[in-house]
């Protein structure tokens, strides 16, 4: 393309911005299944031979051991309510973001093996504060996003293909760099997505329970009681 022609320059144009409004109505459709309500969950594990008072001594414990540690917001003589981070310590520089709040409880009895404690961990929900600003800013992002798009575009219609100079002309190419403005709306729609804080919670909720079955574990001098890693 030796002298990109006015015409030219507005297929380039039009294309450009009919390509970036495809992707914005992309983001929204995200954006709005990344928002969906998570499905509730629960776990399960069995301490066999563990006394019920003695597990539940062991609750804020497991909880300080996990990497980073979950922070205790509540509970009673039956469990515990933990907020878990998704960062490590709270820094300036690197804050730490609730994600979940997940409720412990141990319960003896009623389950498929009475001699043993049972150890639940129960979706509580998000925290309040487990969602970024830009996620609680986005639908206002993805409203602004076509104002935007549109008015670039007839600016660049207006100014570019009727210019005498071709280098001016090929300047209609740069409507690519829409691209920069139409990737953060994935972004933050999947940092902020409820399913994503139930599925990491879950994951993290697994480990606790396996630091609860070790800690708990009967051993020649009582429960195991693992140092801190890196203790």
């Amino acid at each position: 393309m030796n002298n990109l022609t006015p015409d030219q320059a507005k297929l380039i144009i039009a294309l450009g911005a009919g390509v970036a409004l495809l992707v914005w109505a992309g983001a929204v459709w995200f954006a709005r299944h990344q928002n969906q309500p998570a499905p509730p969950w629960q776990l399960h594990q069995d301490l066999k031979g563990v006394d019920p008072a003695a597990a539940r001594d062991l609750l804020a414990k497991a909880g300080a051991l996990q990497q980073p540690p979950w922070e205790l917001v509540g509970g009673d003589a039956q469990g515990a309510v933990f907020e878990l981070t998704s960062g490590g310590e709270p820094s300036r520089q690197a804050p730490s973001t609730a994600v979940a709040t997940v409720a412990v409880s141990i319960e003896t009895g009623d389950h498929t093996d009475p001699d043993a404690a049972r150890l639940s961990c129960i979706w509580a929900g998000r925290s309040p504060g487990d969602k970024p600003a830009a996620a609680r800013l986005l639908p206002v992002w993805l409203a602004v996003l076509p104002l935007i798009i549109v008015g670039v575009a007839i600016v660049m219609w207006q100014k570019m293909p009727q210019n005498p100079q071709p280098a001016v002309r090929y300047q209609a190419m740069q409507i690519v760099q829409l691209v920069h403005i139409l990737w953060p709306p994935f972004l933050i729609a999947w940092l902020g997505s409820p399913r994503r804080s139930a599925k990491l919670a879950r994951q993290r909720a697994e480990q606790y329970l396996q630091t609860m079955a070790i800690l708990a574990a009967p051993g020649p001098g009582g429960p195991v009681r693992p140092n801190r890693p890196g203790g």
